[in-house]
């Protein structure tokens, strides 16, 4: 008949290994469960194969840490991250359905693309946060075949007072039919005048 062998390997130390005071059946290397309801890993886990997780909440690392996750592959799907500013994370339970959520969406690619961020801190700027103003003490510059600045009012130079289109000495101003805070406008519909004052030079 069919024979029951336990083997315990050359010891190189005082092993001690204790039996649950449950009830179900033991686990090894040649059983172990493809799913899990539950699986707590202190230290190094390794998965050869796919693997999925499949619950309300997952957790990866130490709170408050320095832990690490590095993932050597591609997040595949439309919207790979979900993020929820930490809330979830520091409730007792889950958030509610449809709570406020920062989603990643990843349009079909026809290229291989390359996103670079920037050694900086700062906020990302999309097409609905773009400044109304960029304060800069060092160059800016804009390189482009074509620049198409769609404005009633535009001024080269030093900066308007708050509230007004008086430009100040040493700048350029451009401007369509409608007057500005100084009166400064075109004669007629679609066009523009130009006034340079305290002079101008290209």
């Amino acid at each position: 008949g069919r024979t029951l062998v336990l083997s315990a390997g050359d010891p190189q130390g005082g092993n001690r290994i204790t039996l649950p005071d449950v009830s179900g059946t033991v686990v090894t290397s040649g059983n172990f469960p493809t799913v899990l309801e539950r699986l707590r890993a202190i230290g190094n886990v390794s998965v050869a194969g796919k693997a999925t997780l499949d619950a309300p909440t997952v957790r990866i690392g130490v709170p408050g840490g320095s832990s690490r996750l590095s993932v050597p592959g591609t997040l595949t799907g439309r919207f790979p991250l979900v993020f929820d500013g930490g809330a979830e994370a520091d409730a007792a339970s889950p958030a509610e359905e449809g709570a406020a959520r920062t989603v990643l969406m990843m349009p079909e690619s026809s290229r291989d693309n390359v996103i670079t961020f920037p050694d900086a801190s700062g906020d990302i700027v999309t097409t609905t946060t773009m400044p109304s103003r960029v304060v800069t003490s060092s160059e800016y510059r804009i390189e482009a075949q074509s620049l198409v600045l769609s404005a009633s009012s535009l001024s080269l130079g030093r900066p308007c007072a708050d509230d007004a289109f008086d430009p100040p000495p040493g700048s350029l101003t451009f401007h369509d039919s409608t007057a500005g805070a100084s009166g400064f406008r075109a004669t007629r519909p679609n066009a523009f005048a130009a006034r340079a004052s305290g002079g101008f030079r290209f």
